[in-house]
């Protein structure tokens, strides 16, 4: 049977630090309530905005939806949307992994697959960059970010791109906060 004494010195070392690199990473958790850049997303709003297909058709967006902070490590926003009339629910899943300190993204509507984005949160800056990237060149990027210091509205700026890399749909959806959460 060895002992401490017998086992080499940086071995001990070693193993205690995974030891606490376990521990410390089993203990954090995502505060999204008091996160820098989500908190100021719980609550109600709505929103409307209209984007440009690659024609250059208008294509008119109507919102209202609600977030808030979902268990530990997820935040979730949920609602309507309307797209030249035609109504849909939705949902945004997100979630940070503490290990790694990723985020990830799922968006999911009762006529499609969830579909994964990554997720940018830079840090000290009031916005969050979503990506979801498809074959070839195509992708979606979705920013939302607060323009005003009062927080009551979020600008989203909507960029798809086909696979031969030219915009299909592009602009920006102005939301109001109707009710802080």
């Amino acid at each position: 049977m060895k002992t401490l004494r017998s086992v080499p010195s940086w071995r001990v070392l070693l193993a205690s630090c995974f030891i606490f690199a376990a521990w410390a990473n089993g203990e954090e958790k995502t505060d999204f309530k008091n996160h820098p850049f989500f908190k100021y997303m719980i609550g109600e709003w709505t929103g409307e905005g209209e984007l440009k297909d690659a024609h250059d058709a208008l294509v008119k967006f109507k919102m209202e939806w609600k977030a808030d902070a979902e268990g530990e490590n997820t935040f979730v926003v949920e609602g309507n949307r309307e797209i030249n009339g035609n109504a849909q629910t939705y949902k945004w899943t997100i979630i940070h992994s503490p290990t790694t300190g990723a985020y990830e993204a799922t968006h999911k509507s009762p006529d499609s697959e969830a579909v994964r984005f990554e997720v940018l949160v830079p840090e000290g800056e009031m916005r969050i960059e979503m990506t979801m990237l498809g074959n070839a060149e195509s992708k979606m990027t979705v920013i939302d970010s607060f323009p005003d210091k009062d927080f009551n509205t979020l600008e989203t700026k909507v960029t798809i791109v086909d696979d031969s890399g030219a915009t299909t749909l592009s602009g920006t959806i102005l939301q109001k906060r109707v009710k802080k959460g």
